[in-house]
């Protein structure tokens, strides 16, 4: 752990705001390629009201990919969570991390692993957070409809509030962080964009992250549209309208839950055909083990599929060619993160009822 100025802190914090920016011009070159799009009629379509018909689909999609965040959390019930377990739904998940902090007289036992090698960083943990916040605020109303809004704002409370990142705080110039995140940010805002068969393509990592962003902003701007009751928006000479940004983000929904040529959903625990190698330490090895700092390596190499099943675990998706190696040695297609299923949780969230922007802002 190390302590940084405010100064040193606010770059970081830079970066991430470039990094979104980024994402943000993305959205409209990449609906600008691939959406279904036509001429506007002029006329502005109806503000939005409350959630309306439940999708089934991306219903059930999203209550899997809630579940990621309890396989991540340290401590109490979740794939990716530290710390001390207060009420464990997944049975091999257990006490982790339950002394971190105590060197230096703080508890920050809690938090979430950044994916599934068992290590905090602070500044992706951070954007999960601030990813889930805001498709609570956004779409909290449609995660209610489904049931799926106290999950939200507990795994919200896991990472922020006096859980972690506020302990990680101390006092006001000290904050206990790890980064090793920045080139790769630097890397993506450089990478030219790729189309795979409907689904944007930008890094060779964690694929999914990119378009399953691009998408939850294009449903979110889609509702913005309506509450504002624009009509149609223009860009290089063609005509988009709500329905061509929510188009879109299905689009890219429908791609990650199996509507591909493989056939095959790469959100973990959703459909019938997922990956069964998923690269993460607590779903590759058996709940019963005993196991030192070295074993692991025994069920990382191991030709059986994991035991434990990582549900809510989005992977890192295909390569460009359309192909995806189901191996546990695979990270760079295998391996799913909290700040992947933020992004997938808001995406999901904003598609499971007909938009309800209005009711979310007043």
């Amino acid at each position: 752990m190390e302590e940084k100025s405010r100064s040193k802190g606010g770059c970081g914090w830079f970066v991430l705001l470039v990094v979104l920016a980024g994402v943000v011009a993305a959205i409209v070159i990449t609906i600008m390629k691939i959406s279904d799009h036509h001429s506007g009629s002029g006329k502005p379509e109806p503000v939005s009201g409350p959630p309306g018909a439940i999708d089934e689909k991306y219903t059930a999609a999203l209550k899997v990919a809630m579940k990621f965040f309890d396989n991540l959390r340290l401590e109490c019930c979740v794939v990716d969570a530290a710390g001390r377990l207060e009420k464990n739904e997944i049975s091999w998940r257990g006490d982790s991390g339950v002394k971190d902090g105590s060197e230096a007289k703080l508890d920050l036992s809690k938090g979430m692993y950044d994916a599934g090698d068992h290590m905090k960083f602070g500044f992706p943990m951070a954007f999960t957070a601030t990813v889930l916040s805001w498709a609570i605020l956004e779409y909290g109303d449609q995660m209610d409809a489904v049931n799926q809004l106290k999950p939200a704002q507990d795994s919200l409370k896991w990472i922020t509030d006096t859980d972690y990142l506020i302990n990680a705080h101390p006092s006001e110039n000290v904050l206990y962080i790890q980064v090793t995140v920045l080139q790769l940010l630097f890397t993506v805002l450089c990478a030219n964009a790729y189309y795979v068969c409907g689904l944007t393509w930008v890094s060779e990592w964690n694929s999914p992250q990119h378009p399953v962003a691009s998408a939850f902003l294009a449903a979110l701007y889609s509702d913005y549209m309506l509450t504002s009751r624009t009509a149609s928006i223009s860009c290089d000479g063609e005509t988009y309208e709500p329905a061509d940004l929510r188009n879109f983000a299905k689009s890219q929904a429908d791609y990650i839950l199996g509507t591909n040529p493989m056939e095959m959903s790469f959100l973990v625990g959703y459909g019938e055909n997922y990956p069964q190698y998923v690269h993460h330490r607590g779903a590759s090895i058996p709940a019963n083990a005993t196991t030192g700092c070295t074993d692991g390596f025994k069920w990382l190499n191991s030709t059986d599929p994991n035991p434990n099943i990582a549900d809510g675990a989005l992977v890192g998706g295909p390569f460009l060619n359309e192909t995806y190696i189901d191996s546990r040695n695979n990270s760079m297609q295998g391996e799913p993160s909290t700040y992947n299923s933020a992004v997938i949780v808001g995406l999901l969230s904003s598609l499971v009822t007909t938009s309800s922007a209005v009711k979310s802002f007043t």
